[in-house]
């Protein structure tokens, strides 16, 4: 007999395809201590590596081997968390954390707008000094490519508030006009020991 296979790979899986010729019987061996006697097995490893796998074939005039080596890899997934919060006013702080699974080579972050703009080291602290929305962009390169993951207005720094007012008098009485920007809260103080968290207070 003559042994004979072909050989596919996808991540940690393989599927083989027996083109043994003249082959009454045949055995397989993955290379990690797992065999099979299935015609077009498919084999899935439990961790990344090389190995090699081969077939032997046999009939009643003897017997023959093919062996072919095989490197598998477990596909990355870029993921991260961060620490401290993604919404802040500038200079705004934030840390990344590599949380990626799989196996890769190497890695580089994207922080348009941040300082720095890129990293390659896992964990980077990037400051933010302008408002708005930032994405963020982890990809992780493997041997058989790049997997990237993009996350779009990820970061969001607010801009300062900026304080403003006018007001109208009608005797004793103010009304409260407020022009102010960017803000959310507010506290007024009337100079009398007095104060108000209302918008537009009249006092």
């Amino acid at each position: 007999p003559t042994a004979g296979f072909e050989l596919v790979r996808e991540d940690l899986s393989i599927t083989l395809v027996n083109l043994s010729v003249g082959a009454d019987g045949l055995l397989w061996d993955f290379g990690d201590g797992n065999t099979s006697t299935t015609p077009n097995p498919a084999h899935t490893y439990s961790s990344s590596g090389d190995y090699e796998v081969s077939l032997t074939v046999t009939n009643d005039c003897g017997s023959d081997v093919r062996v072919l080596p095989v490197m598998v890899f477990q596909r990355p997934v870029p993921r991260y968390s961060t620490e401290g919060a993604l919404n802040g006013c500038p200079p705004h702080t934030v840390y990344f954390v590599n949380t990626s699974t799989g196996d890769y080579d190497s890695l580089r972050w994207e922080f348009p707008g941040g300082t720095p703009s890129s990293a390659a080291i896992p964990n980077p602290e990037v400051v933010y000094d302008s408002s708005g929305s930032y994405s963020v962009q982890l990809t992780l390169f493997w041997p058989e490519g790049e997997e990237t993951l993009m996350q779009p207005q990820a970061i969001r720094v607010l801009e300062r508030p900026q304080p403003a007012f006018t007001f109208e008098l009608n005797g004793l009485t103010a009304t409260f006009f407020n022009l102010s920007t960017n803000a959310t809260d507010f506290t007024w103080n009337f100079g009398d020991g007095t104060t108000s968290n209302e918008e537009n207070p009249v006092h």
